[in-house]
C-alpha cells in the first residue's frame, strides 16, 4: 500500500517522454509524485544540467559544457591512476560524453576520435578526450545548463586550458 495510501491519494510516478527538467516541473505540478528521465538523459545528457535550478531552486553547479568537461577530465585522470589504462576503462568513461553534444556542428567528428582512440589503443582517456574537444566550435563548449548560448564567430574552434 503506498504510504499516501491511507489518505485516500495515491502517489504516481511516471517515466518516459519526458525530455527536459522543466516538463518535469510542469508535470510536478500538475500532481506526479515521481517523474523519470531516461532516455533523454541518455540521448542528450546536458538535458540534466538544469534539473538544480529548475526542480530543487539551487544554483547549478556548473556553468557550462567546458566547466563539466575540464571536471570530467581530472575525473578520468584520477580513475585511469587508481583502475590503471585499459580498453574497458576507456570505454566506460568515453561512453558518457558520446551525447554530450548532440546536434551540435562537428559532434560527429568528436565522436570519431573518441571511437578511434580505442581502436588505436590509446588508452590515455583525458589526452583523447581533449583531443576530441579541439575540433568542436567554441560556442558548443559554452552552452549553460539554461540552454544560453553565447555569441562567437563560427569559425572560433575550442581550446582547453
Amino acid at each position: 500500500m503506498p504510504a499516501n495510501a491511507k489518505h485516500g491519494v495515491e502517489a504516481v510516478n511516471l517515466s518516459g517522454d519526458i525530455t527536459s527538467s522543466l516538463e518535469a516541473v510542469r508535470l510536478r505540478k500538475n500532481g506526479l509524485k515521481g517523474i523519470m528521465i531516461g532516455r533523454a538523459a541518455f540521448n542528450t545528457p546536458w538535458v540534466l544540467a538544469d534539473v538544480d535550478r529548475t526542480i530543487f531552486g539551487r544554483k547549478n553547479p556548473l556553468e557550462n559544457k567546458r566547466e563539466l568537461c575540464e571536471q570530467y577530465i581530472d575525473y578520468c585522470r584520477e580513475v585511469c591512476e587508481d583502475e590503471g589504462q585499459c580498453s574497458y576503462i576507456f570505454q566506460a568513461l568515453t561512453k558518457p560524453l558520446t551525447h554530450l553534444f548532440h546536434g551540435e556542428r562537428r559532434s560527429k567528428k568528436f565522436k570519431k576520435i573518441l571511437q578511434e582512440g580505442q581502436r588505436r589503443r590509446n588508452f590515455d582517456v583525458a589526452k583523447v578526450v581533449e583531443e576530441a574537444l579541439k575540433v568542436l566550435p567554441k560556442e558548443a563548449l559554452e552552452v549553460t545548463a539554461e540552454g544560453k548560448r553565447p555569441q562567437f564567430d563560427s569559425s572560433q574552434m575550442s581550446s582547453l586550458p
